[in-house]
């Protein structure tokens, strides 16, 4: 799970050989990543894709930027199954700048699917625009 901005998305992804269960202080194994609109099409290109347009103001666009660009340079946390993740990266910048709210990101955002369903609930409601690009037909994607 990606945030984009600008012509950026922005992603806080996996790296190294086993993934931790728990988060490690020292030896961190996450990575976050800036990627152009095109090397992400590209990266996707056989994926299924859903596009949240949420709208933000300048001060939440240079607040996410912020965190983005130090975390570009150092990750703040570990990636780890019961810690961060993407979507609960995701999540968490977005309760932030006070895109989304919510509680704690375990009832949240522990998987993509799980902030898929409640930013496409609150879509309805603030009436955002959605994009989905179909995946390959070699795989049964989740709601299939």
């Amino acid at each position: 799970m990606v945030i984009q901005i600008d012509q950026f998305e922005y992603g806080f992804f996996f790296k190294g050989d086993r993934i931790h269960i728990f988060p490690h202080r020292k030896s961190r194994n996450g990575i976050f990543q800036k990627h152009t609109v095109s090397e992400w099409t590209e990266i996707t290109k056989d994926k299924k894709v859903t596009k949240i347009f949420i709208p933000v103001t300048k001060e939440e666009k240079l607040e996410m930027l912020a965190f983005y660009n130090a975390n570009l340079k150092i990750p703040e946390y570990d990636y780890s199954f019961f810690g961060q993740r993407c979507a609960s990266s995701a999540y968490n910048v977005l309760k932030a700048t006070g895109k989304i709210n919510g509680g704690n990101y375990l009832f949240n955002a522990f998987y993509p699917a799980q902030l898929r369903k409640i930013l496409l609930q609150q879509c309805k409601k603030d009436n955002y625009r959605v994009s989905v690009k179909d995946g390959s037909k070699k795989r049964i994607w989740e709601g299939d």
